[in-house]
C-alpha cells in the first residue's frame, strides 16, 4: 500500500491513531457546553452590532438595504486571498510544480448559472446505462477525478460506462434558491439532458455526501427515471447528533440571522469547517503528506487534495438553511415528512436498486446517520457496503481502487444495461 516509503506500516497506523484520539479530545472540547455558548455569544454580539449599526444609520438618512447589500458585497473581499492562492497553484500545476487535477477529458453538454453537465469522453462504452455523478456542492466536483492515478471517473470509463458529472456554480442569484429548485428543476433538467444524450429511458444515480442527498430525494420523487441509486458517504438520519448538528443547533446557531448578514455562505467556511470536524488531522496534513514523499502517486494525490480543499465555492443560502432546519433540525428526511415541490418525500417509493457505501470512519457522514436509510427503502435490491475509511479517503485513499472503486463497479455491472441488451419484463 505504501510502496517505497520507508516508513512502515505500523508507524503509519500509529499516527494515524495519535490523530484520531487528539481529534476526538478536542472534538470534545468544541462541542462541550462552554465553548459552544462561548461561541454563540460571540456570535449573537457581532449580529447585534451589525444590526444596531444600521439602525443608527437609518437615524442620519442612510438607506439600510443599500448599506446592508454593501456590506455582503465587501464581504466578497474576504475571498481575494484564497483566489490569489488558486492563481498561483494554477500557475504552480502548469509548471509542473504542483500535481494536475481533473485531467479527464470532458465535454460540456449544459450549462446555466448554477451549473455544468459535463459528459467524460470515451470510445469505450459497453453500458446502455449513463452513470450521472450528483457531486456535492460542499466542495469542487473533482473529487472523484482528483489526479489521473486517483480517478474513479476514470475507472469507469474504463469499465466501459458513459459517465456524466454535475459542477455545481454558486451566483448571488442562487442565494434564493434551496432544495426544491436544486431536485424539481436542476437535477430533473439534468437527468433528462443525460437520458436524452445517451439515448436511455432511466440513468444510474451516484450521489457523493450532500450530492447523496439531492439523489436520494429526487429518486424517490422521479423513480421512473433512477434504474441504480448508489450513495457514498451520504448522511440521512440526523436524530443523534454529531459534530455538525451540534455546532448547527439552533440553541447555539442562528441560521436565519447568519445567512441574512452573509448571504450565501462562502466555501472556505464551510470547507473550514469540514475539516475541523477532525482537527489535528486537518491540522498536520503537512505531516502526513511528508510521509508518503517516496511514494509518487501517494503523495501526489495528498498535494492534489490540499489543491481541493482550498478550491471551494459559496454554499447557496436558501439551501443551507433547507439543510440545517430540515434535515439536521426537524430529521425530516428520515421521518418521510420532507415535503419537495409540494410533493411528500416517501424513500419507500424508490424504485431502483440501491448500493449505500459507508466509512466506518466518516466523521460528516458518521455511520449512525448513514446505516439507517435501507430500513426506510421498500422491497428492492438493496445492499450496504461498510468499508474501514474516512469521509475523503473512502474515493481517493491509497487503498480505494481494491475498496470502494473495483466493489461499486462490480455492483453497477451487474445493475446496469449492456448496450443491445433487452431490458428484463
Amino acid at each position: 500500500m505504501i510502496g517505497q516509503n520507508n516508513i512502515s506500516k505500523s508507524q503509519h497506523e500509529a499516527f494515524r491513531l495519535w490523530q484520531e484520539s487528539w481529534d476526538t479530545a478536542i472534538r470534545g472540547w468544541m462541542t462541550s457546553p462552554f465553548a459552544m455558548n462561548f461561541n454563540s455569544f460571540w456570535f449573537r454580539q457581532n449580529l447585534d452590532f451589525y444590526e444596531l449599526w444600521l439602525e443608527n444609520s437609518r437615524k442620519f438618512g442612510f438607506d439600510a438595504d443599500d448599506l446592508h447589500n454593501s456590506f455582503k458585497s465587501n464581504l466578497k473581499l474576504l475571498s481575494l486571498g484564497t483566489q490569489s492562492f488558486m492563481a498561483n497553484v494554477r500557475f504552480a500545476q502548469n509548471a509542473g510544480i504542483l500535481p494536475k487535477t481533473a485531467q479527464t477529458s470532458a465535454e460540456i453538454i449544459l450549462q446555466t448559472d448554477d451549473f455544468k453537465l459535463l459528459r467524460y469522453q470515451s470510445e469505450n462504452r459497453k453500458f446502455a446505462t449513463p452513470i450521472l455523478i450528483v457531486s456535492s456542492l460542499v466542495g469542487k466536483y473533482y473529487i472523484l477525478d482528483l489526479t489521473p492515478e486517483r480517478s474513479y471517473v476514470s475507472h469507469l470509463l474504463d469499465e466501459g460506462f458513459d459517465v456524466f458529472i454535475i459542477d455545481w456554480t454558486t451566483t448571488e442569484k442562487s442565494e434564493s434558491k434551496g432544495l426544491n429548485e436544486y431536485i424539481c428543476n436542476y437535477l430533473a433538467e439534468i437527468v433528462k439532458k443525460v437520458c436524452e444524450v445517451s439515448e436511455s429511458e432511466n440513468a444510474s444515480l451516484l450521489g457523493y455526501s450532500m450530492g447523496g442527498i439531492l439523489a436520494l430525494i429526487y429518486s424517490a420523487l422521479q423513480p421512473e427515471t433512477v434504474k441504480n441509486l448508489m450513495l457514498l458517504t451520504t448522511p440521512i438520519d440526523f436524530s443523534k447528533q454529531n459534530t455538525i448538528s451540534k455546532w448547527t443547533s439552533e440553541k447555539y446557531f442562528d441560521v436565519d440571522r447568519i445567512t441574512d448578514l452573509f448571504g450565501n455562505i462562502s466555501g472556505e467556511a464551510v470547507s473550514w469547517s469540514m475539516q475541523m470536524v477532525k482537527p489535528m488531522s486537518s491540522v498536520s496534513r503537512g505531516v502526513n503528506t511528508l510521509q508518503y514523499v517516496d511514494n509518487k502517486e501517494d503523495f501526489a494525490a495528498l498535494m492534489a487534495l490540499e489543491i481541493w480543499l482550498h478550491d471551494s465555492t459559496p454554499l447557496p443560502a436558501k439551501l443551507f438553511k433547507d439543510i440545517i432546519k430540515k434535515l439536521y433540525r426537524q430529521n425530516l428526511l428520515a421521518k418521510n415528512e420532507l415535503k419537495i415541490g409540494g410533493k411528500k418525500v416517501d424513500l419507500s417509493k424508490i424504485t431502483a436498486s440501491v448500493l449505500n457505501v459507508i466509512g466506518t470512519h466518516d466523521q460528516v457522514a458518521t455511520p449512525e446517520s448513514s446505516e439507517k436509510l435501507l430500513g426506510l427503502l421498500g422491497k428492492i435490491d438493496k445492499t450496504q457496503l461498510l468499508l474501514e475509511y474516512g469521509h475523503l479517503t473512502i474515493a481517493v485513499g491509497s487503498g480505494a481502487k481494491e475498496d470502494f472503486w473495483q466493489k461499486s463497479a462490480e455492483w453497477l455491472k451487474e445493475e446496469s444495461k449492456v448496450k443491445g441488451q433487452r431490458s428484463k419484463v
